[in-house]
């Protein structure tokens, strides 16, 4: 695999470049601790795919397994003589396989978010860690999705926001869940056997947790389009969640906390607790009766998934003028088929056309 920093600023020190310090090309190579030039990297295992966090990388190989370097955390600073693989801190200077990964079962997705990752298993396990050494098998409280649990809830797809996960089920529904507080995690990795650990810088738990997840609202029935219309991808944002529909019409949907009455919305990096990867219950719940009551429902992004508002853009030619044009218009038989998000922008890609178009918000 080859890898390049596009930023020769401090790229190596949270070691998500996957070249060791004692790596002899290090020398040679390291510009600022920055790559400037492709470099290969010996990663063990062939891989399938790859994702980026904000201080890491995660691939998933052939065979399922999920491989992990840099630092699920770079906010967070443990010494290096301490860094037990729980600690969300902790470097991993060369590409790993995850300690748990061969009892999360055979990963087919895996999605990451700022600090964390969500996988989905073979089976349709939902699985998702924020330090290398704790990885739990997600399931929801209520029995609204997961494995098991009824037709039409089974999980579909996963997806990771800025803060937090979602999932889709095959039914399409939607599910969101947000960052569980340290102390829950600690606690049920304790109960899992993490003190008893031989190696705890090499060795991990896994365990179960119960997650009260928030369910997205339905898709409002539009009057001229088809009825039976449902979503079968999401992509998450920050505060944003975007869905495509079997019918390739896209939504996006604002899942920013609610602020209380009389209290304005705070800005974006405020203080607000509310706005914070481990949401409160009141901010939940107010974030429910938003949907509920239909304060907050999903909005038709026409301008990014409609080929006859596409073509009038002006990139593209009008009609008679294809000689002129820079970008000859997409053909009307277009549909978006993929969907991509990350913290503050989307893009939404017509693979069979080679048609992309990208927003930030």
């Amino acid at each position: 695999m080859l890898f390049r920093s596009l930023s020769p600023h401090s790229q190596n020190g949270n070691g998500r470049l996957g070249l060791s310090p004692n790596d002899p090309r290090a020398r040679r190579i390291l510009v600022q601790d920055g790559l400037t030039l492709p470099t290969r990297l010996h990663v063990p295992a062939s891989l399938v795919g790859l994702e980026a966090g904000g201080w890491s990388f995660h691939a998933l190989s052939m065979e399922g397994k999920v491989l992990s370097w840099g630092t699920m955390d770079g906010e967070q600073w443990v010494s290096p003589a301490g860094a037990v693989l729980s600690h969300p801190g902790a470097v991993a200077h060369v590409p790993f396989v995850l300690p748990a990964s061969g009892r999360m079962g055979e990963v087919v997705q895996l999605e990451c978010g700022r600090k964390h990752v969500v996988a989905r298993n073979k089976a349709g396990e939902v699985w998702e860690y924020y330090s290398f050494g704790r990885a739990y098998r997600v399931v929801d409280a209520a029995g609204a999705w997961g494995v098991g649990v009824g037709r039409g809830k089974e999980v579909r797809a996963v997806a990771a926001g800025w803060a937090h996960s979602a999932v889709l089920t095959e039914g399409g529904s939607a599910f969101i869940w947000w960052e569980f507080g340290p102390g829950k995690l600690a606690k049920l990795a304790n109960e899992a056997g993490e003190a008893q650990l031989e190696d705890p810088q090499k060795e991990g738990v896994t365990f179960v947790v119960e997650a009260e997840t928030t369910r997205l609202p339905d898709l409002p029935i539009s009057r001229n389009g088809p009825q039976d219309d449902k979503i079968v991808m999401l992509a998450c944002m920050d505060h944003q969640v975007l869905a495509l529909t079997r019918n390739s019409a896209l939504y996006l949907l604002d899942t920013s906390p609610v602020p209380l009455p009389n209290q304005p919305l705070a800005p974006h990096g405020s203080e607000d607790p509310d706005d914070s990867p481990v949401r409160s219950f009141a901010s939940r719940a107010r974030l429910e009766a938003a949907f509920v009551s239909g304060q907050r429902r999903w909005e038709l992004m026409r301008h990014f998934y409609d080929i006859d508002e596409i073509r009038k853009l002006e990139a593209f030619a009008q009609e008679g003028d294809e000689a002129t044009a820079k970008i000859t218009p997409p053909p009307l038989s277009t549909r978006i088929n993929h969907i991509s998000a990350h913290f503050h922008s989307f893009v939404v890609c017509a693979f069979l056309t080679s048609l992309r178009f990208s927003c930030s918000r």
